[in-house]
């Protein structure tokens, strides 16, 4: 067996077990069982089960930043002074999520799963791995929407941004919920009409004037 056709076997084995079982109860040797190559071949290819689970999200979600980034230099090149509408640069966002993350059939897709799986299961190393993928993603957006959004400042700024990824999660790891709220008049399976959706909703959000925070009501209640 060639070398990259092993790391390749090893890369589907872990992705649809870690999926399917979790990280932490998923073995490194469960692993190479399902992938039909011995322990070895672990160390040689990723050095450690940490490094796999990289390793894993690094295959998807390298290629979804890169797409990500060319739309968003592309939405900046046609705008006027460089200055795309917010719209434009949450299609840019959301878009190639849809494409690679979203769910088929109303049910969530096997990266989507992962990503689940990292946020539900709270380990912090994998977490972290999780946010090294998007950091400097996500650095870039918000210095593109501080141009775009004058009005929210740094601190306003990264936490609408949060919860625009938040909304964003939502919508594609689990669409089949808005069916079911829905009594079935929200289709969970038209993923385009999803993000049509979720793009206007957003845009509403960021655009909206910076929100006035009582400070001494926020103390207030922390002191009862």
């Amino acid at each position: 067996m060639a070398t990259g056709d092993t790391r390749l076997r090893l890369l589907d084995a872990a992705e649809r077990l870690f999926a399917e079982q979790g990280f932490g109860a998923t073995s490194l040797r469960a692993v190479t069982s399902e992938a039909g190559v011995n322990i070895a071949a672990v160390n040689y290819h990723f050095g450690s089960k940490e490094a796999l689970i990289g390793a894993v999200f690094a295959r998807r979600l390298e290629p979804l930043n890169g797409e990500r980034r060319e739309l968003l230099e592309r939405a900046i090149d046609a705008a006027p002074a460089g200055c795309p509408s917010v719209e434009a640069v949450l299609e840019s966002l959301i878009r190639p999520a849809v494409d690679r993350l979203g769910a088929r059939g109303g049910q969530p897709s096997l990266i989507s799963g992962l990503l689940g799986r990292a946020h539900n299961e709270q380990d912090e190393q994998i977490r972290a791995l999780v946010f090294e993928q998007f950091e400097s993603t996500t650095r870039l957006y918000c210095e593109v929407l501080a141009r775009i959004l004058p009005h929210l400042d740094e601190a306003e700024l990264f936490t609408r941004f949060h919860f625009v990824i938040g909304a964003m999660a939502s919508a594609l790891m689990d669409p089949g919920r808005v069916g079911e709220i829905s009594g079935g008049v929200v289709d969970a399976t038209d993923m385009d009409g999803i993000a049509t959706r979720l793009v206007a909703f957003l845009a509403a959000g960021l655009n909206a004037p910076a929100a006035k925070l009582d400070r001494e009501a926020v103390r207030a209640r922390a002191a009862k």
